[in-house]
């Protein structure tokens, strides 16, 4: 076998091989894609209780009164950095590296920070 024949069959190799593995990532791409979509699709039925629950809480507005006066003063207490998080994460929506972005520190610095505020909010409002 020449030279440029077993150049050639080197370069089908390592291009077979490269196919191979451009199919492999693209397959399981997508099927954690599939899988990431199939969890966050609810039913009906998980959805008409959600709706029926909210009706039910504000169908007693003086309760929601009360839990919105007993929830402010306890986020009253929270620093401005915690309230920041709490806003971003909640009221704009914002994901936890997004809101890393804005303030300047880690991913990771986000969430310990939210988890910490929601601790100290569930201890203030049991």
């Amino acid at each position: 076998m020449s030279t440029s024949e077993s150049t050639i069959e080197a370069v089908e190799k390592g291009f077979s091989s490269y196919v191979k593995s451009c199919l492999r990532h693209a397959s399981r791409d997508y099927f954690k894609k599939l899988h990431r979509d199939y969890y966050h699709l609810r039913s009906f039925d998980e959805l008409a209780c959600e709706v029926n629950i909210i009706l039910n809480i504000c169908a007693n507005p003086i309760n929601e009164i009360e839990e919105n006066a007993i929830l402010s003063e306890a986020i009253g207490t929270l620093s401005a950095s915690e309230k920041r998080v709490l806003y971003q994460k909640f009221i704009q929506e914002k994901t936890d590296k997004e809101i890393a972005l804005s303030v300047g520190v880690t991913r990771q610095a986000i969430t310990k920070s939210k988890i910490n505020v929601l601790v100290k909010l569930k201890s203030q409002l049991e």
